[in-house]
């Protein structure tokens, strides 16, 4: 492996330098006890102490739209969405996962769109930005002391129905998913809305995130493993936020692997190297731990892929985390760059070297290295024969 290597220090430099920017532009923001305006119907549920846990409804000082469906922020600079994402405050409460929450802020998180809301806070806000690998960052935060609906939320009628009726909660996903988008369903699953009545309950935001990703996954796998297999070596790729993405699609039943790369002491680890996950045909049996979100957010987007486009196939993913990317916005950006890396056109090969020998100078790692991890590529194909 020769890639470059990078100091700590330098890390430090980048960090410090979106933070900065970032809180120029928050402190000329007017902020108050008091919050009215539009905002995203989004709530924030906390994993520390569970299951007593930190709940935040989400309010926009900016675009509420950004924060209800972070997908519609692809393409945009990594210093906009650090600054867009900085713009969302919280009104902070704390409860236990069985408590009802307040049924203003209840209508709210089952809006599709945003909706006003009237807040008054315990204290005055304070600017303390929060970023996360997993959930939407946050600016301003304070204890909220009471919230007012002042609209009328829009509230699919799919959601209406659901919510009535006493069913499982990965039923419900699959059904609003197919109606709606997979970021409403996911706060609602988070909000605990969703699932059997004695069964409801909040979920942490970060769990509610990866479990949709993987129920859906697993519900379109169940199809797609009855699909013809596809027909060449397909190489896709996409880079965004400063991560590279290169996915290789081979012919054969489903299989699944995962690598993910990281520069020398960055926030990703303390040295350059990568990790690597598995899954055979039948699924895994435990958890991803080593890439925990990332893991079900890309395998969700070549998955989604294979099942609208009705093939199966074996999938190889090389994500590398190039140093620029100091300060997390959140698993979306994984899964909206795979996304987007599987709805361009792919480079087509009849033969696996030619597709790794076109892989090969994309990487920032030596494909030996990844190679000696590898699972899928080991196994003899009929394609070999």
């Amino acid at each position: 492996m020769n890639p470059s290597v990078i100091s700590k220090e330098r890390v430090e430099t980048l960090k410090k330098k979106y933070y900065l920017s970032l809180n120029r532009k928050l402190k000329n923001l007017k902020i108050s006890e008091e919050f009215y305006g539009p905002t995203p119907p989004y709530l924030l549920v906390g994993a520390y102490n569970y299951p007593k846990v930190r709940i935040g409804s989400m309010l926009s000082l900016s675009n509420p739209e950004y924060s209800a469906n972070p997908s519609k922020l692809y393409g945009q600079s990594y210093d906009r969405i650090i600054t867009q994402f900085g713009m969302n405050m919280l009104g902070t409460d704390k409860t236990y996962i069985k408590n009802p929450i307040n049924d203003d802020i209840t209508d709210s998180i089952l809006s599709y769109k945003p909706v006003s809301l009237e807040v008054k806070f315990k204290k005055m806000p304070t600017l303390n930005p929060q970023f996360s690998v997993y959930t939407i960052p946050t600016g301003y935060s304070a204890p909220v002391k009471k919230v007012k609906l002042v609209d009328n939320p829009k509230i699919p009628r799919i959601t209406y129905n659901i919510i009535n009726d006493d069913i499982k909660a990965q039923d419900a996903i699959l059904k609003i998913t197919m109606k709606t988008d997979m970021y409403y369903t996911m706060r609602l699953l988070s909000a605990g809305v969703l699932g059997k009545e004695n069964n409801k309950r909040l979920v942490p935001t970060k769990w509610a995130i990866t479990a949709v990703d993987d129920i859906l996954t697993k519900q379109y796998l169940k199809i797609i493993k009855d699909y013809k297999w596809i027909d060449n070596y397909e190489v896709y790729t996409n880079k965004f936020l400063h991560n590279r993405f290169v996915i290789l699609l081979i012919p054969g039943p489903w299989e699944y692997e995962q690598y993910e790369a990281w520069p020398t002491e960055s926030p990703w680890g303390t040295s350059w190297g990568f990790n690597h996950e598995y899954e055979p045909f039948k699924g895994r049996k435990k958890y991803a731990e080593i890439q925990a979100g990332g893991y079900y957010a890309a395998r969700y987007g070549v998955v989604e892929h294979l099942y609208l486009r009705k093939r199966q196939a074996k999938a190889i993913v090389f994500r590398e985390i190039d140093e620029e990317y100091s300060i997390p916005v959140g698993v979306w950006q994984v899964r909206e760059n795979v996304r987007n890396a599987m709805q361009k056109q792919p480079i087509k090969f009849n033969k696996l070297s030619e597709a790794l020998d076109y892989i090969r100078p994309l990487l920032k790692i030596k494909l030996n290295e990844y190679m000696k991890k590898n699972i899928i590529l080991k196994q003899k194909t009929l394609f070999e024969f």
